[in-house]
Parts: structure tokens; C-alpha cells; sequence
């Protein structure tokens, strides 16, 4: 109808200074309807004015609806006193909504636990973990998948950050997030790999024969020791976690690996599952170990860190080689397997700093392997 958003357009003024929602214009005759309308506009609009005025256009002066039957004002944008409106302004002056705050790389430390915060639709949540169990509005968000399946390591967030995906799915830590909705389930998808392969092909649509990343993983396709995915791409930008480095590095080294049971060794680790015997060999080669909880968390990503300890053990490498990398220390534990990376140019585009903490791709790891294969 036109007599809603044109005419409360009109009357702005009178409903943001006065509080006062009597029609001054003929033909006004659902005056509730157009009080709704206008704050929910102007709120979307971060309106100044109904921000400052917050308690008279909402409230009347007796801090409740006139007619709650007629007008949807029972939220949290309604006070019972001016002082309950100013408390709102001191404490919120802006209209960005929780969801938004907490999921848009801001960690909850920056965000007191207990600070209220509410999303546009009007719910109220009394904490980040809360805000991040329901579903957020805001088409920007970063789900938590999201957060930690793009490069991004879990030192960043804290691992008590709770977060969401976009289904409003809950997980308490990085680690557990990584083993609940990825969209690409890191310990329970095992890349496919074909051994009768053309060497001179391209197997992977999506890279090309020109680039390193193309060259590394064409040639380890052709070693059956990585693989595509169901749509026949290599998507070298997913990352790596701890079962498919296992996986890659011992096909490397030592071809195929004959299933193991895991026996109860780490409680996390099924048997008859795909990882199962790259996990329990590489432990029973000494290539890796468990958590201090016994656990060894097979959805983790890798670090570059971890990667270069792990290639090191594989492989028997010599340790303690010369390193430049202004990042790395020699108090550094991973400092004797910093040479490594140099020796062989692991990362072509890490020539000064290392980055040990960085997260690794399909096309890192592919690179670093098919580098040492060559070189070696």
C-alpha cells in the first residue's frame, strides 16, 4: 500500500523528534503499520535519528506497545524507560549484528563472552558460542569450514572458538570442524588414482602442463601417488591434512602399502578406513606420532613445519643442513629440518622466509614431493 512507506517517508520527522505516531497527513489510516515499517527501515539504514530517539518512536512514553495486536514491536528494540534506551545506546552503538561481529574474522576475545549482542531479525544471543550456533544473515560470513579449510592455520583462532557453517552446525575446535562438515571431508574421501597414465597427458582439467603445480601433479599422478577427485579435477588449492600427507609420502617413498590394522593404537583412527593403513604404517615407521591424549587427529592440516619433519623421516634425510630463512631459529625445534626445504627448493616462492607455521595445499605438498623427487 502506498498510504505505508510513502507517507512515513513523509512524516520522518515528527515520528524521530516528537515520538509522536498521530497522523498529521490525511488518508493515514493504519498508523501502526506505517510506525512499524518506519523504524524497520531506518534501523537497516543505521538511522541516527532513531538511534538517538530510540525510546520515543518505539515506546510512546510508557515503554510499551499501544496495541502489541496491531504492531510488531516486541523485540529488543522496545524499552520499558529512557534509561534502559540509553543503556542500549552506551553499549551498542552501532547495528552490526552479533553473527556478523564474531564470524567475520574477529576472534570472541575482542568481544567480552558475556556482551549481548542481536542479529537484524531482533534474536538476542549472550555469547560468541551462542551467536555462532545460530544462523547468520549476513551473506559475507566465513563459515567456520571456511575459516580453517582456506589457508588458514588454527593457531589463528583459538580452539575453544566455537563457530558455525552455514547449516548452523556447531564445532567446538578447529580440529573438529575439519572433521565435521569440510566440503571436502578430509579423512573420509581418498582422492582416486589411475596407474595406467600417459606420461606426456594432462590429467587434471583445472591445471596445465606449464606451471609447476600442472608438472608436479601430473607426475605424481603418474606415480599413483596422488589423485582427483570425483569431477576429475586436482583442486590444488584444498588443504592437506595429517591422513593424506601420511598417504602421499609413503606411496612416494615406498609404492603400495599394505593394509594394517590399527588395534587400538590411536583411539581416533577406525579400522577399514581408507587412512587406516597409511596412519598406522607411517607410526610404525616412526614418520609419526600421536597427541599427548593418545589421540592422532588424522582430519588436522599440515603445517610446513610438520611437513618437512615428516618428508625428513620418510626419507631418511640427512638433518641440521644450511639454512638462510630469516623466520627460523636454531632454538627452533623444526630448525633441523629447515635445510631440507632449501636444499631442494621444497617452495620455490619462499626464498627468504620459510613460513613454518603456514598451512599446505594439495599443490604445496605436490610441489615439495615432485621438488625432492627431482632433485634428489
Amino acid at each position: 500500500s502506498r498510504r505505508t512507506l510513502e507517507y512515513c517517508r513523509k512524516i520522518k520527522e515528527i515520528f524521530a523528534d516528537e515520538g509522536n505516531w498521530t497522523p498529521r497527513f490525511g488518508g493515514i489510516e493504519e498508523p501502526f503499520k506505517c510506525k512499524t515499517l518506519y523504524y524497520t527501515q531506518n534501523w537497516r539504514e543505521k538511522s541516527t535519528a532513531t538511534l538517538v530517539n530510540c525510546y520515543a518512536p518505539f515506546s510512546n512514553g510508557g515503554g510499551r506497545c499501544m496495541e502489541e495486536a496491531k504492531e510488531d514491536c516486541a523485540s529488543q528494540y522496545t524499552f520499558r524507560s529512557n534509561a534502559d534506551c540509553q543503556n542500549y545506546l552506551e553499549r551498542k552503538s552501532d547495528t552490526i549484528s552479533c553473527c556478523k561481529k564474531f564470524s567475520a574474522g574477529v576472534a570472541c576475545e575482542q568481544y567480552p563472552s558475556t556482551d549481548s549482542c542481536a542479529d537484524w531479525g531482533g534474536e538476542v544471543y549472550s555469547s560468541c558460542n551462542e551467536c555462532f550456533a545460530e544462523r547468520d544473515p549476513e551473506p559475507e560470513t566465513i563459515s567456520c569450514c571456511k575459516k580453517f579449510s582456506s589457508g588458514v592455520s588454527c593457531e589463528q583462532y583459538p580452539s575453544t572458538d566455537s563457530c558455525a557453517d552455514w547449516g548452523g552446525v556447531v564445532y567446538s575446535s578447529c580440529n573438529e570442524c575439519f572433521a565435521g562438515h569440510d566440503p571436502l571431508p578430509p579423512a573420509g574421501y581418498e582422492d582416486e588414482v589411475l596407474v595406467n597414465f600417459d606420461a606426456y597427458d594432462n590429467p587434471f582439467p583445472d591445471t596445465s602442463l606449464s606451471t609447476l603445480e600442472g608438472r608436479a601433479s601430473a607426475e605424481l599422478y603418474r606415480r599413483a601417488v596422488i589423485g582427483g577427485f570425483p569431477d576429475g579435477e586436482f583442486k590444488g588449492d584444498r588443504p592437506v591434512n595429517r591422513a593424506e600427507a601420511a598417504k602421499f609420502l609413503l606411496l612416494a617413498r615406498f609404492g603400495e602399502i599394505s593394509n594394517v590394522s590399527n588395534s587400538g593404537r590411536f583411539p581416533d583412527v577406525l579400522d577399514g578406513q581408507w587412512y587406516t593403513k597409511y596412519v598406522v604404517t607411517a607410526a610404525n615407521k616412526g614418520i609419526i606420532s600421536g597427541h599427548p591424549d593418545g589421540t592422532f587427529k588424522p582430519a588436522d592440516g599440515v603445517n610446513t613445519a610438520e611437513f618437512l619433519k615428516m618428508l625428513t623421516l620418510t626419507f631418511d634425510l640427512q638433518t641440521n643442513l644450511p639454512f638462510s630463512y630469516r623466520d627460523v631459529s636454531s632454538s627452533d625445534w623444526f630448525s633441523q629440518y629447515a635445510g631440507i626445504a632449501k636444499k631442494y627448493n621444497l617452495f620455490p616462492d619462499r626464498t627468504s622466509y620459510l613460513s613454518p607455521a603456514r598451512a599446505l595445499t594439495r599443490s604445496e605438498v605436490s610441489v615439495a614431493i615432485y621438488q625432492f623427487l627431482q632433485g634428489r
